[in-house]
């Protein structure tokens, strides 16, 4: 690069076109035709730089191979690539962290409004096992019924205390909230990077921070 070249050219921004896959953490593959094309060579690329041309006064968007080119002089030990990428990074998590909070909230608050001040009773029912050598065979379960919403746990005998007790209570009431959580999720639209075992656990944690009752019964 000439010796003006750090004063006309500038990093501006960087983005990344491929969708990310929170399951798996990682990329999912650029379909043919989605992508950009270089403003240098031509070429289809999914990661986006881009560059302001002072001498221009103009920014165009280059692919990872052209914008190491122009930067080769500029920037050797890739620095200023590297910045953009993380600046980029960490505004994609902070969004997505967002977005994550904003269903929590949606899915708490719905359940919430469905449960009552005071919770209904634990009861202990007998259940024919449906599966396996002792199919028929009654068997007694925990159960309770929560804004309509059947929870339970089964049972291996009479609790040996009264902390054992609570600890098949908590079972079965987890299960109940756990399919209220599951009713309101379906009810709530969000963009496919909102994943509902992300949801889920901390939506519970909000029920128990706004719900005394819950928080009686799930709390160790």
């Amino acid at each position: 690069m000439t010796e003006e070249a750090p004063r006309r050219y500038r990093l501006v921004g960087y983005h990344d076109l491929r969708e990310w896959d929170e399951v798996f953490e990682g990329r999912v593959p650029l379909v043919p035709g989605t992508g950009n094309f270089c403003d240098r060579c031509g070429l289809e690329h999914a990661k986006v730089y881009e560059v302001e041309d002072r001498e221009k006064g103009a920014v165009f968007a280059v692919g990872s191979t052209c914008v190491k080119r122009i930067f080769a002089g500029i920037d050797p030990e890739g620095k200023e690539l590297r910045r953009a990428r993380k600046e980029y990074r960490d505004q994609r998590d902070e969004a997505l962290e967002a977005l994550h909070e904003e269903a929590v909230l949606e899915v708490a608050g719905r359940v919430l409004a469905r449960l009552p001040e005071v919770l209904p009773e634990f009861r202990v029912e007998e259940t024919a096992r449906l599966v396996g050598p002792e199919k028929g065979v009654p068997f007694p379960v925990m159960v309770v019924e929560l804004a309509g919403v059947r929870g339970a746990a089964w049972m291996t005998g009479a609790p040996a205390n009264e902390e054992a007790e609570r600890e098949r209570e908590r079972c079965a009431f987890g299960d109940a909230l756990g399919k209220l959580v599951g009713e309101e999720w379906a009810k709530v639209e969000f963009p496919e990077v909102v994943r509902e075992y992300k949801v889920r656990g901390r939506a519970f944690e909000v029920i128990c921070e706004r719900h005394a009752a819950t928080r009686w019964v799930l709390m160790p």
